[in-house]
Order: C-alpha cells, then structure tokens, then sequence
C-alpha cells in the first residue's frame, strides 16, 4: 500500500475498512464479499484519511439521529477517521453519515489510532502529542507530550490503564500518571505495527517500515528486559500484522509483495535464533491462452479462529474475501513431507539393490576374500543410509510450505454496493377469459395512402427547399471567422510560433473574447504561459497581448485561481509589471517636459507667421527712381526740383 492508503479489519472480522488514494471510504462484509458503505469525506484530496480504527459497542448521544434509527446505530460498529490536517470523524454504518467530530487539538498529520474494549479513543500523530477522547462526549479526557519528534504507532492495553507508543522505540505508559513504566529498543526503522499476544504472559508484536524482523516483546512489569525474547523473519517488509494467541501462538503477516506468511510458536522463553515462516501463501490468477497468470496481492489477514484465517486480496479498491483453514494446509505439508520420504526410500532400496549386485560380480569375478568385500559394502550401505537420512531431516525442518491458490480477480461488477431490492414495475392481473394473439394477427402500423391524392415531384421538392438562395456574393469577401480556437489549439499542442502570432496579434477584442470563451479548461494554463513569455518580447507588438490577458481573467479566473501553480507562472508577467511601473514616473516627467518645449516652440512659428514687419528696407537704382518718378506724375516733379534749387540757393547765401 501507498502511504496515503490504510486498511483495517473490524475486531470480530465481520467488516473490512478501506481508505485509498481517492479519499473514500468502502466498507465491504467479508462473509459475502459485498460493498456495503461508501463514503466520500469532506475534503477528501486536501486532507486524506492517514489512519482508521473500528469502535465498537459504543452508545452514541447525537441528537441529529432520528430515534428509529438510534436502536441500529448502537449495534453497527463505527469508523474512526484520522486526517491529514490533525482531524478526526466518527462514521457510523447505520446512519451512513459522520456522527460526531474531534477537532481542535492536532495540528498534524495523524499517524495512528487506538481504542480498546471499555477505554477511551487515543490519537497520536506528528507533533508526538497522544489524545485521550471521549467519543460519546466529544470531549478530551486527557493529552501529553509524549515524544519530540512523531509517534507512528498506538497500542492501548484491555482495561485502559496501560498504553504503548511507538516510534524507533517502544514506550509503555500507565495512563493514570503518564508515567513511564518500560522502554524498549531495538527498531531501526519507525514502527509500524502493534498487536497484543494474550497468553498466560501478555506479549507485544511489532513491525517496523522497510524491516523484514518482527519482534515480540514481554509486557511483564517486573521484567527489566528491554530487548525482545524472539524474532521472526519474512522474506520481504511486512505491511499488516494479526495474531491469535492460544497454547500455540499464530501470527500472519502480511508482507509487501503480497503474500501472507504464517507463523507458529510457543511464547515461552527467549529464543536467540530467528523463526522463519511455517507456510505462505499466495494469490493467483488462472490465466488463460491468451494471458498469463498474474499474482493477487494479499492486502490484509485477520485470524479470527486457531485454525482460521480471513483474506483480502486484489488491489486498486477491488477486493475479495476468502476464509482460510490453516488444518488443511498443515494436512497438505504433511502429504508432501510424506511424499519425500517415501522417495528417499525407494532411492535408498535402489542403491542397496544395485550394491547386492555389484558384490555378485565382485565375488565371481576377482579374488578378493568375501569377506573384505562385504565389509566394505556394509560400510557403503551406512554412509549412504546416514546420508539421506540428513538428508530427510534437514528437509523437513527447514523447508517452508509454499501454497499458491488460484482464484479469480476482482473486478467492479463482482463488488456491487448491495441495494435494497425496489421496482416500479406493475404485473397485470390476468385471469382466465384472456385472450392471446398471434403475431401474425396484429395489424401494421404502416401508414396506408388514401386515393385521389397526387405526389409531389422530386423537382418541386427540392425547389421548396431554396437551396440557391444563399448564393456567395464576392462584393462581400470572404466570410470571417468569430474565433480561432481551433487554430490556437494547434499552435498550442505544435509550439508553433508562426501559427501562434497569426492568432494572438490581433487587435479585434470580440475575436478574442470569443476564443477565450471557447478554449477548454486543459489549455488555459499552456496559453497564459504562452502570453507571459510573448509579452517579454522586445517587439513592438507585445502591446497587443494585453487584450488576451484581459480576456483570459474575465473568463477562466476561477479555473486560474484553483490553480496552485498559478504564482509560478504569473511570476514573470508581474516582475515586468513591476519594473515598468517603476519606469512610469520618470517617463510622465519626460513627456511632460517635452510637451512642454515642443508647445512653446510651436507657439513661437505661429506668432512670427501672423505678426507683420516693423521696418521693410529696399535698394533701388536709377532707371527705377526714373520709373518711379513717371508714376508719381509732373507735378510732383517740378515741385520738388523747385524745392531742391531753393535749398541750394538758400546755403550758398549763407555761405557769402
């Protein structure tokens, strides 16, 4: 099993408790192999069901449950669910719904639960902190610290006053005081397993993550041995434990692989070797001629009798149950031990028949004394007798019984869950005066024309039809597309970046917001990559991939939200926003500015245009000052020559 995967047979091995990947519980009934409960917690993939136990025989003080109902919950045992998160729910079978909850204590992930007739339910997980719950209550009765680091494993003792928690080490705790009382070591691994060996002295067996040693430790206070009286030996880790502890103690386990080994001893002293197993047992299939035989993982074992065993095998949520005597596969280890000995006899006979004759012809043939030749004959016979004799009992005490068992595998129409039996179907009531007819009497239900009507021609049909009048008009164009989903699509999945800027640089935003609308849920994370990584770009048109964004945001922002990798791949998109933001200020001043100069200097060409000359000088020479003259007239002329000789006249007098 994975570690987000627990399993557990009731105490009575009535029920079978299965928490998978998935998060749901099934719940089968071994003796029929039927699914009688499923359940689907809530939360169930972000916070898994880490640990399960059966409680049983518990009277329940809810109120929620209708009193027609109360009677059967007392009955039907319940589930207690630990989660990942440090929660535990009580699931009852009768009312098929959680009873109570236990909250408010873990904050971690919950390694193990506990509960015993007559005691109260323990929890540990993590934060190496064990709870005593009153279920009926929904109360805590008592809590300590019981280790720094995690505690995988809790085992409380009948009667509620002594406790085991587990980690590397094992710790005996008396309840009452919280007092230490013994200690073992010896697990180099995190325990994993606890079982209860009740004899005439108490034993615990345990198992540990990625060991194949399973260790039996004695709960005897007055004992101050710390290390464990006997090991026993698996081929592979073991993954499940049961024990059914009489004068001889069965102990099955199952191992990682898939099969169950079983394990008999007489608890009664330290043993300094380890034991191996005494028989295992594995599942198969029969396969066929075209299909080979495939093994049938064995997922847990309860051994609810001495001589009897309950199995679940199958895998992926699909199991089957089988019960087991053990007396059969002892009777068939017999057989077969007999069986070897009665050929090590007939091979023994063999090689005395075939020495008888080779003294014959010893004897007819040389001259050696007879005596000689049947002493060293007889010599012959007692090394090759003692030899197979070795032989015989090195076999029968170390050999391990391999049984493999052929069965069927599981699959989902063999696992129903069982309903109850209810129809809508009404049976007629049929009495003698009914009359039966034959198929050949009943009438067709083919439609029969009536005469005088006349059927309309092919011709007519297909002109009512007005196929011709959506005729392509090529003033018009060709037609538009209202989005390219199909064509990002292939961008997408081909990464081609052709295909992919002829999709995105486009500037109709109804375009875009119509493919968005229409892109499934898988692609919405590839394309929001694609757009981060093109808006990067030092192209001027990265500018257009604003209006994707937009797009994509309105229209799929809860799917982008239930992302948990969305913080990664918006990263970039929001570094780059950030250090243009931060440019923003800088450049707004830059604009400002140079809005500024260029108003100004626009002003200055706008008034010199419009603003008329204050001094117009020109050069002129004689011809024009004598055209000039002819214009002015004669009259202007004589005036001023007149006015010039005056002047003339005037400085020469004053001149004299």
């Amino acid at each position: 099993m994975s570690s987000t995967e627990c399993s557990a047979f009731s105490e009575d091995g009535k029920y079978f408790g299965y928490c998978g990947d998935d998060g749901k519980l099934k719940i089968w009934e071994t003796d029929t192999g039927t699914l009688k409960k499923e359940y689907i917690p809530n939360l169930h993939l972000s916070e898994p069901c880490t640990c399960l136990t059966w409680l049983l025989n518990i009277k329940h003080s809810d109120n929620s449950i209708p009193k027609y109902k109360k009677k059967s919950v007392g009955k039907k045992p319940l589930v207690a669910l630990g989660t990942a998160a440090g929660n535990i729910s009580v699931y009852s079978m009768a009312a098929g719904t959680v009873l109570s909850g236990l909250i408010g204590v873990h904050t971690t992930r919950l390694n193990t639960l506990s509960w015993s007739k007559g005691t109260n339910l323990f929890s540990a997980g993590d934060d190496g902190i064990i709870v005593e719950w009153d279920v009926c209550c929904k109360k805590v009765v008592s809590k300590w610290k019981a280790n720094e680091s995690s505690i995988t494993c809790l085992l409380v003792l009948p009667g509620g006053e002594n406790l085991l928690s587990a980690h590397h080490r094992i710790t005996l705790w008396c309840i009452a005081s919280k007092f230490i009382i013994k200690t073992f070591y010896g697990h180099a691994t995190e325990v994993t397993r606890l079982s209860l060996v009740i004899t005439g002295t108490s034993y615990c067996v345990s198992a540990a993550r990625d060991d194949r040693y399973i260790s039996v430790w004695p709960l005897v206070i007055k004992n101050q041995e710390k290390h464990c009286v006997a090991q026993l030996i698996s081929n592979d880790p073991c993954v499940d434990l049961s024990v059914m502890g009489d004068e001889l103690t069965n102990i099955g386990v199952v191992t990682r692989t898939g099969a169950l080994q079983i394990f008999r001893h007489h608890l009664n002293g330290k043993r300094t070797r380890p034991l191996k197993p005494d028989l295992t047992l594995q599942m198969a299939t029969s396969g066929g001629k075209d299909s080979s035989s495939e093994p049938l993982p064995i997922v847990g074992t309860h051994l609810c009798e001495p001589t009897t065993a309950i199995v679940a095998y199958g895998q992926s949520g699909l199991f089957r149950f089988e019960r087991i005597t053990l007396e059969t596969v002892a009777r068939h280890t017999s057989q077969t031990l007999e069986t070897v000995a009665r050929h090590y006899c007939q091979t023994l006979e063999t090689v005395a028949r075939h020495y008888c004759q080779t003294l014959e012809t010893v004897v007819r043939h040389t001259s050696q004394t007879l005596e000689t030749v049947v002493r060293h004959t007889s010599q012959t016979l007692e090394t090759v007798a003692r030899h197979y004799c070795q032989t015989l009992e090195t076999s029968t005490s170390s050999s391990t019984e391999m049984v493999c068992l052929v069965r069927d595998a599981p699959t989902k129409g063999s696992h129903k869950r069982e309903k109850v039996a209810m129809t809508k179907v009404v049976v007629p009531l049929v009495d003698d005066s009914a009359e039966y007819v034959s198929a050949a009497a009943v009438g067709s239900n083919k439609r029969v024309r009536e005469p005088g009507l006349t059927e309309v021609a092919m011709e007519e049909r297909l002109d009512n039809l007005s196929l011709n009048q959506f005729s392509y008009d090529s003033t018009r164009g060709p037609p538009k597309p209202d989005n390219l989903v199909q064509l990002l699509l292939q961008g997408l999945k081909s990464k081609d970046t052709l295909i992919l800027h002829s999709v995105l640089l486009r500037k109709d935003e109804q375009l875009i917001f119509n493919t968005v609308s229409r892109l499934p849920l898988r692609t919405v994370a590839p394309l929001l990559t694609e757009l981060c990584t093109l808006l990067q770009s030092k192209s001027q048109r990265n500018h257009m991939v604003v209006p994707w964004l937009k797009a994509m945001l309105a229209v799929h922002a809860g799917q982008l939200l239930s992302n948990p990798e969305l913080s990664q791949m918006l990263a970039p998109l929001l570094s780059l926003i950030e250090a243009r933001l931060g440019q923003l200020t800088p450049l707004m001043r830059l604009r400002g500015r140079l809005e500024l100069l260029v108003g100004q200097i626009g002003a200055i060409a706008d008034t010199n245009e419009l603003q008329d000359s204050l001094l117009v000088y020109r050069e002129q020479g004689s011809s024009d000052e004598d055209d000039l003259m002819e214009t002015l007239g004669g009259s202007d002329n004589e005036d001023s020559s007149s006015r010039w000789s005056e002047e003339d006249e005037e400085q020469k007098n004053m001149s004299t």
